[in-house]
């Protein structure tokens, strides 16, 4: 022979994570109202910043948010989030202070994480939700994983439902009367 044969074989495996995953949000809004006005829990602005890890909020870029306003029973709900791949994703949940007079806004923040990740031996999608408050303490934390249907049925793709809740505390000012 014409020598040493150097032999280079180079190998791909192909992996896809099957599925998707989906995260709700939603708020509820309770309202003491001392002085009986009967003002209701309508009109609150909430808004759902997309951040990266240190949770740090830009509201002057537009894009970084989602914003909802309450309904008359203080429920508002953000499109769901849908991933269907691995990853990492952070956002912060508050009250938008819009100035009512007499309004004591809830200034509670709460910091959501989503971790996105596949089965290694099925490559169904899981995923993790953590929800801390902005103390540091946890107050919600589920997971759930991607179940293809049997033959012939519809896969459900899980939710995994946060429902973060404020309060205010609206004193108006005395009629002086």
């Amino acid at each position: 022979g014409d020598g040493p044969w150097e032999v280079k074989a180079a190998f791909t495996n192909e992996y896809n994570a099957q599925g998707a995953v989906q995260v709700a949000v939603d708020v509820k809004k309770e309202l003491d109202d001392p002085a009986e006005t009967g003002r209701n829990k309508a009109d609150f602005t909430f808004r759902l910043y997309e951040t990266d890890e240190d949770f740090i909020c830009d509201a002057q870029d537009e894009d970084s948010y989602e914003e909802v306003t309450t309904n008359t029973e203080g429920v508002a709900s953000f499109p769901n989030k849908i991933y269907a791949e691995e990853g990492e994703h952070y956002f912060v949940l508050k009250e938008l202070d819009e100035g009512e007079a007499g309004m004591d806004y809830d200034t509670n923040e709460y910091h959501i994480s989503v971790f996105v990740a596949s089965d290694p031996q099925t490559s169904a999608l899981t995923a993790h939700v953590l929800v801390k408050d902005a103390e540091g303490k946890t107050v919600y934390e589920e997971e759930t994983v991607y179940e293809p249907g049997e033959e012939g049925e519809t896969a459900v793709i899980p939710v995994l439902d946060f429902k973060g809740e404020f309060e205010n505390t609206y004193t108006p000012a005395s009629t002086g009367w």
